[in-house]
């Protein structure tokens, strides 16, 4: 059966240059935009510029133009048209940041977050790792979003652009991902589902809190389900590598950010 995005648009509007930044996760945008401009973008021109990374986007303004941070791999960073490298930011109508909150990567910011544990989830190694309070750990949480290189970039982005800016979560992870070896969560915990809602929760907290302190408009999941179950259905991701979601899922987004663009509804 197919999903009825959240926030479809229901009418057309006017032709907006919009700009979407972000990571790998914006493939799936960039795809959904390539094979169908004008019905799924709804009158969007779209510019991307991803700089690869989990909790990236690694970029930053500098002299009014985007431009890929000193963390990004040069060799995979890139514009698509590759002719806007040199556009000035402020030539377009709203700017998106892609895919913020990469809730496994954390403990690459900051590793005191990795050093504790909490025992509601079970921790695997209870006897080598010291406890804290759930208090204690949101806070640690919170920080290490919040000098992720995609939450620095948001806050620089709104100092110095005053237009429209619109933020897509980190899309949650896919439904089968327990059932798969490597998942960094499981590595820590027993109960590995209970403790990934639990950081799922923080983040969604994190996003919302941040984007209304910044005057930026967080879309909601592109599916009304997707905030109940906190997984994304394995229909909506990419088979070849389980990790990134597909054309279905970047369609969904590109529909929120045009009814945003359109009436200022994200789609909740």
């Amino acid at each position: 059966m197919r999903r009825v995005p959240s926030g479809a648009v229901g009418r057309r509007n006017p032709l907006k240059e919009v700009l979407i930044a972000g990571n790998s996760q914006l493939g799936a945008l960039r795809n959904a935009y390539l094979l169908d401009k004008d019905v799924v973008s709804a009158r969007l021109d779209i510019t991307f510029f991803a700089t690869p990374g989990g909790s990236g986007p690694y970029m930053a303004v500098e002299n009014g133009r985007l431009v890929a941070s000193d963390r990004a791999d040069p060799n995979r960073v890139f514009w698509s048209p590759a002719k806007a490298s040199e556009r000035p930011i402020d030539s377009y109508d709203a700017v998106v940041v892609s895919a913020l909150g990469f809730i496994d990567g954390f403990t690459n910011d900051l590793p005191a977050a990795a050093r504790v544990r909490l025992s509601t989830f079970k921790p695997l190694d209870r006897g080598t790792v010291p406890f804290v309070s759930e208090a204690c750990f949101r806070e640690l949480i919170r920080a290490a979003l919040s000098i992720q290189p995609g939450f620095i970039f948001l806050r620089n982005l709104r100092q110095v652009y005053k237009g429209e800016v619109i933020v897509q979560p980190f899309p949650y992870h896919p439904s089968g991902v327990t059932r798969r070896t490597g998942w960094q969560i499981a590595s820590r915990y027993d109960d590995s589902i209970g403790y990934y809602k639990f950081l799922s929760k923080i983040k969604d907290s994190y996003l919302s809190q941040t984007c209304n302190s910044l005057g930026a408009t967080l879309l909601d999941y592109p599916y009304a389900d997707l905030r109940s179950t906190m997984f994304t259905p394995e229909d909506l991701v990419d088979p070849t590598d389980f990790v990134h979601p597909n054309t279905e899922y970047g369609a969904a987004v590109l529909q929120q950010i045009a009814e945003v663009l359109a009436t200022g509804e994200k789609g909740s």
